[in-house]
């Protein structure tokens, strides 16, 4: 499973909501949060994506970027 998929599936644990529950906090139909995240599921997550569904479960995603001494943050 692709990394920032793991991560939701996490937070949907740790928070114990399910894939219809998220559905619902998304204004999605479950079976397009079943395709997301699924282990097969052929739809990709773009930034904006990960952000909604982690704001749906109640975080805040954070983007930072660092090289050396410099440091951004989205």
């Amino acid at each position: 499973m692709r990394p920032e998929k793991q991560m939701i599936c996490e937070l949907m644990e740790r928070e114990g909501v399910t894939k219809s529950e998220l559905a619902r906090r998304l204004g999605k139909y479950r079976s397009t949060v079943c395709d997301t995240l699924g282990p097969n599921g052929h739809r990709s997550m773009l930034v904006s994506d990960l952000a909604e569904y982690a704001k749906a479960l109640g975080y805040e995603l954070q983007i930072t970027a660092t090289k050396g001494e410099s440091t951004w943050h989205l």
